[in-house]
Order: C-alpha cells, then sequence, then structure tokens
C-alpha cells in the first residue's frame, strides 16, 4: 500500500466539533476570560452574541425541562441577556465541560443552580447551534 493509499484509508484522530456554550444571568461578566480560556484550549470562537430568552426560547433550548422548573428559569433568564458562544475545534466537547467546571467553581455554583451551559454531545450541538441562530 502506498502513503496515497494509506492517508485516504485512516480515520482523523479528531473530529472538530461544534458546541454551544452559554454564560447565564450572574456569569456574564466572565465573557472575556472564558474566550481567553477558549484560546488556551485552542478553540476558536466563531461568533458570540447575547440573547434574551423568553418562555418560547428557553423552551426550545432545553426541550427535556420539567415543567415545574419553567416558571423559575424564566425568572432567572430574564434577569439579562444570556451570552452564547458558538466554539468550534477539535474535542470541543470536552475542554468546553471542563471550562464548564471552572465557572462553576469560580462562581461556587452547585447544582441545581448553574451558572454556564455546554452542549452534552455532537447532537445537542447542532439542535443548539440551531436555536440560537448560529
Amino acid at each position: 500500500m502506498g502513503f496515497e493509499e494509506y492517508q485516504r484509508e485512516a480515520e482523523p484522530l479528531y473530529e472538530y466539533e461544534d458546541v454551544v456554550v452559554l454564560l447565564k444571568p450572574g456569569a456574564t461578566e466572565l465573557r472575556s476570560w472564558l474566550q481567553e480560556v477558549l484560546a488556551d484550549h485552542q478553540l476558536e470562537v466563531v461568533d458570540t452574541k447575547e440573547i434574551s430568552f423568553d418562555k418560547e426560547a428557553i423552551r426550545a433550548f432545553y426541550p427535556h425541562a420539567e415543567p415545574q422548573y419553567l416558571p423559575g428559569m424564566v425568572e432567572h433568564f430574564s434577569r439579562e441577556p444570556v451570552v452564547a458562544v458558538h466554539v468550534r475545534g477539535l474535542d470541543a466537547l470536552r475542554a468546553c465541560s471542563e471550562i464548564k467546571q471552572e465557572v462553576r467553581a469560580i462562581l461556587e455554583v452547585k447544582p441545581p443552580a448553574d451558572a454556564i451551559h455546554a452542549s452534552d454531545s455532537i447532537e445537542e450541538a447542532k439542535r443548539e447551534l440551531e436555536v440560537t441562530g448560529f
């Protein structure tokens, strides 16, 4: 087998992944820090925007949320727009999960309260990219 055939047959070890990260109300002041940390992880910030989440947007973004939590979510998200970030890079899901844990530690946030969201899977990220308009 020649090099060209080997190259065509070899599968990449990693693929670029697209992920959505949300800095929720109470964490939006970490916007600059987040961009620096993403760069440190060699992740590209494709786009950033502020989004006001109303009840319908919350339902679209969190389709599996229990109905009893919706009023609290609406109240929380109405405090200020979220900072939505479209992130792309190698192993972005794992890196953004680690960054999410860092933010929680910095802000001393404990579940079920949360200050940051990061896509959990490629499928979820695709849906979230569509919902946020990226």
